[in-house]
């Protein structure tokens, strides 16, 4: 649980850049397919 928070509040100091960091996760994702 403690661990669970501890990602959510990393995610949220992060802001818009998790947008991109996923619009690349899908990018990396979508090359190897």
């Amino acid at each position: 649980e403690q661990e669970r928070e501890r990602a959510h509040a990393a995610l949220e100091g992060f802001g818009p850049r998790a947008q991109r960091l996923r619009e690349l996760a899908d990018l990396i994702v979508h090359r190897q397919a």
